[in-house]
């Protein structure tokens, strides 16, 4: 568990820096996937990597906002802490966490982004 607090410490650094958008993601990706890996489930290995692939563009729009960086940062915490409690209930409460405001910010900022390419044809 040490290698992903120490991961999470990094994401930590990054989220305090409001240029890292890329390195964020990049390493909150990451890190999602190794965590799959070290489950010892190779198909939900699997299932994530087709995930993150498949959600790529929605990550980026997600994590956009330095304030976002740092919640999620703070998500991120959240989950390895109560993983290396073996207390899991609480880390998939985490986990959903995470992926629920990345979701919510996504949406948000898509549809305010949609909002405003309608009144600029209008």
């Amino acid at each position: 568990m040490q290698q992903f607090d120490e991961r999470v410490a990094a994401l930590e650094a990054l989220a305090a820096s409001p240029d890292s958008h890329s390195a964020y993601v990049a390493a909150s990706v990451a890190l999602t996937l190794d965590l799959a890996n070290a489950s010892g489930n190779e198909r939900l290995a699997q299932i994530m990597l087709s995930l993150a692939r498949q959600s790529s563009r929605y990550t980026q729009v997600a994590l956009s906002r330095p304030q976002r960086r740092k919640e999620s940062a703070r998500n991120w915490r959240s989950v390895v802490k109560a993983l290396a409690a073996n207390r899991t209930i609480e880390a998939s409460l985490a986990m959903e966490k995470l992926v629920d405001d990345a979701r919510r910010e996504a949406v948000k900022t898509l549809e305010s982004g949609e909002t405003a390419s309608k009144r600029s044809t209008t």
